[in-house]
């Protein structure tokens, strides 16, 4: 899952210390964000319209 739909991290983007991460498929506007707790992702927030990467011109 991670090889597909990882998104690159965001240094500055955390909870509690730990880093979030963003699944996602590219150039959609669906996220889900999470962090790691051992073999386990905890999802944090759906975010149904991120939009940080994918700024409209």
């Amino acid at each position: 899952m991670e090889d597909l739909y990882k998104r690159k991290n965001n240094k500055n983007d955390k909870h509690n210390g730990e880093q979030i991460i963003h699944f996602g498929e590219k150039g959609e506007s669906l996220r889900l964000h999470g962090v790691r707790r051992g073999e386990y992702f905890v999802l944090l927030r759906i975010d149904p319209n991120h939009d940080f990467n994918n700024k409209k011109k």
